[in-house]
């Protein structure tokens, strides 16, 4: 019977029991939608700037 003082065995007991439970990261779109969103979203920015300041100049 082991022994549950022994630091190496706790240790070693509860790595045995989490097994592969740790969490991984979120998966995101793909990155062929993101450099789409990405490209249409700094458009969209660079177009509203133009428009802001053809206004301001009127």
């Amino acid at each position: 019977m082991p022994s549950w003082t022994n630091p190496d065995v706790v240790t070693h007991l509860i790595l045995r029991a989490a097994g592969d439970a740790r969490p991984s990261l979120a998966k995101t779109g793909t990155s062929g939608r993101t450099a789409v969103l990405g490209g249409t979203a700094v458009l969209a920015v660079a177009a509203g700037t133009v428009i802001e300041i053809r206004a301001r100049r009127a």
